[in-house]
């Protein structure tokens, strides 16, 4: 009787917490994340020619929890591959330095939807980001010994994020986004300015503006009541 009353209690909870509590929107997303583009060669040398970017397609996964009325919480996970080169010349010898950069941002905090007219919504968020990161550095130098590489070196750092975000809806459940947002954030690099000099740690930012564009699903509609003749439960949202 015990197990029986515990169940109906457990079932009766879930029922009540679905009521307020669902997964609301799935989606994918392209980026492009506008960091410092010298931000990595500035803590290593200042090269005299440098072909170095910190700008590349950033693709995206996120989903949206709605708790209450608009406000819910919001995980994301996105990975940034950039390539960054840069040459310096001096008397007697040249330096040539390639990093080859992975950032991997998971992000995770609270946002507000609001509808503004009938398939169109705005939204505000902001969040905390932890950032995976990954440099593999090849230095190449001519004249004098002091080649290096490819060293690979690993780290983990963590930020903050604010956004503010805009929703089309195509149809009922597909719908398009525009993100605006920016996040903060540095990590430590360290580096040798040229062969025989002593290492030095340096802090390069992560702070820089994000855009991108999202195809989203609405998947409050997978609840909806189904056609009429068709057994089964009825769920509205």
């Amino acid at each position: 009787m015990k197990k029986i009353i515990l169940v109906c209690a457990f079932a009766l909870i879930a029922q009540l917490g679905m009521a307020q509590v669902q997964l609301s929107r799935v989606g994918f997303g392209l980026s492009a994340w506008n960091r410092a583009a010298d931000g990595e060669f500035a803590s290593m040398f200042q090269p005299q020619n440098s072909n170095s970017s910190s700008r590349s397609v950033i693709p995206s996964l996120f989903a949206t929890l709605d708790l209450y009325k608009g406000i819910g919480v919001e995980g994301r996970v996105a990975i940034s591959n950039a390539t960054y080169t840069g040459e310096s010349e001096f008397p007697t010898f040249t330096i040539t330095d390639e990093i080859s950069q992975r950032i991997i941002p998971l992000s995770f905090g609270a946002v507000y939807h609001r509808g503004l007219a009938e398939g169109i919504s705005l939204g505000l968020g902001a969040g905390v980001n932890t950032y995976y990161i990954q440099n593999e550095v090849t230095r190449t130098v001519v004249g004098i010994p002091g080649s290096s590489g490819p060293a690979t070196f690993n780290g983990r750092s963590l930020g903050a994020y604010v956004k503010l975000a805009g929703e089309y809806m195509l149809s009922e459940a597909i719908g398009v986004g525009l993100d605006l947002r920016y996040n903060t954030g540095n990590y430590n690099l360290v580096s040798r300015p040229e062969p025989g000099a002593a290492a030095q740690t340096n802090q390069v930012s992560l702070a820089g503006i994000e855009i991108g564009i999202s195809l989203r699903y609405r998947i409050s509609t997978l609840f909806k009541n189904q056609p009429s003749g068709q057994s089964g439960d009825y769920f509205y949202y």
